[in-house]
């Protein structure tokens, strides 16, 4: 698996500043896209990685500062305040991006759970490729993961660098988070699950809440009712069923990365105001969610602080980045 020059040079190309030249390379990234879309490499937080060229990715990495940064952010103030390895489950590994970011803090193990065949076969050969840097810490997993054991007629549609499951002839099996961890022991204590999956990231917390009752990691995951309405009619209970295992204090945040609101599980006129914003947009705009157990609100508190002072200090950046939202496609849908 190697990338191809000229994909690598359209990337490049892709993500200049010169405006006209990123112009053309994009309209070119499109056409090659569709002719076979063959790798290139990208750098995520120091590592390298390959990468199918359809992968948004480095284009909204380049447009706008926040995106994808608040989860290794989390992941900081988790090791900081525990003081001790942090231990992480990532359903929706992708390609590795995530766990990339992630280990750049020293002591993270991270199980990385895939469900797409290419995405896992280009996660497996990043996580060989990194080995100097990431020695043996992080554990690729190939599988489906849903609310319970089963058979489905579906199988994963991929785009843009991220994948949903859609109706289809082939046959696919499905397991739960809970049973995926317990053959894994060395994360049964997971400090920190983060679910990226295009829809079924309720539907996976659901499967697993008997461990999440027992072992209380913090949460990260996408929320996006377009998507969860198909497979989880009822998705808007989710919050109510966090809080019955224990679960409390809560900040969303929207797709650019971009911090929006905190509050907590049991807000629930806010969380069905929020289910309205969300509705009719077809993923135009979507939530991240981050929720801590209510046994940690110390540390969501403190966690917040530092939160609102890293978007406070940012005002120019911001400023520059409302202004190309209205000049850019749609958000990525990644890892």
């Amino acid at each position: 698996m190697t990338p191809s020059p000229l994909a690598q040079a359209t990337l490049a190309a892709a993500l200049s500043d010169h405006r006209l030249a990123r112009t053309i390379a994009r309209l070119a990234r499109r056409l090659i896209v569709r002719l076979g879309d063959p790798l290139v490499e990208i750098s995520v937080a120091g590592a390298r990685l390959l990468a199918p060229l359809s992968h948004d990715l480095p284009l909204y990495r380049r447009s706008f500062v926040h995106y994808d940064t608040a989860l290794p952010r989390l992941a900081s103030h988790l090791q900081t305040t525990r003081h001790v390895g942090l231990t992480v489950v990532d359903v929706g590994a992708n390609i590795g991006d995530s766990a990339a970011a992630l280990m750049a803090s020293p002591d993270t193990r991270i199980l990385a759970i895939e469900g797409d065949q290419r995405f896992f076969q280009l996660l497996t050969a990043n996580i060989t490729a990194n080995r100097t840097q990431w020695a043996d810490r992080v554990t690729p997993v190939h599988c489906l993961l849903g609310e319970r054991s089963e058979t489905v007629a579906a199988s994963i549609d991929v785009r843009h660098g991220t994948g949903r499951l859609q109706p289809s002839k082939r046959v696919s099996a499905m397991q739960t988070l809970a049973e995926v961890v317990a053959r894994h022991p060395a994360y049964c204590n997971a400090a920190l699950v983060k679910i990226d999956t295009d829809g079924y990231d309720i539907a996976i917390l659901r499967g697993a809440r008997p461990w999440l009752a027992s072992t209380q990691p913090v949460l990260f995951f996408e929320y996006d009712p377009h998507f969860w309405q198909a497979t989880t009619p009822d998705g808007g209970r989710l919050f109510g069923e966090l809080a019955e295992i224990g679960y409390g204090p809560l900040l969303a945040y929207d797709n650019f990365g971009w911090l929006l609101w905190s509050g907590t599980v049991h807000d629930q006129r806010r969380l069905q105001e929020l289910d309205a914003w969300l509705s009719g947009r077809a993923s135009s705009v979507y939530l991240d969610f981050c929720v801590f157990p209510a046994t940690e609100a110390q540390s969501f508190e403190q966690f917040r602080t530092s939160e609102m002072r890293h978007f406070t200090s940012s005002v120019r950046q911001c400023r520059k980045e409302s202004r190309q939202l209205t000049r850019r496609d749609g958000p990525y849908r990644g890892s």
